[in-house]
């Protein structure tokens, strides 16, 4: 995949105000390799402690944290439908 295009090779849609377009959910799987760090086109992902720390003004949405994380601990988040606008959940529904 190259930088700055989406996993289906499309190109990565510009980020929303506050990053809610581009938004990524890391979870309990993470072993902190920093390969999404390395990788992440934007420079969306910063070293912290335990996980990747997103800065989610500069998440593009292009999907190659996802792509290179060997423990599938990456995941696109989704926005919830009308009346949360702006509300982001991770896979398992959790606010």
């Amino acid at each position: 995949m190259r930088a700055g295009r989406g996993r289906n090779g499309m190109a990565a849609p510009p980020a929303a105000p506050g990053g809610i377009a581009g938004m990524i959910v890391i979870d309990s799987r993470c072993t902190a390799c920093g390969n999404c760090i390395i990788t992440c086109p934007p420079r969306a992902l910063l070293p912290a402690a335990n996980k990747p720390r997103l800065i989610p003004e500069r998440c593009t949405g292009c999907g190659a944290c996802i792509e290179v994380c060997p423990t599938d601990a990456i995941s696109e988040a989704r926005a919830e439908p009308a009346g949360a606008l702006g509300t982001v959940t991770d896979p398992t529904g959790t606010p």
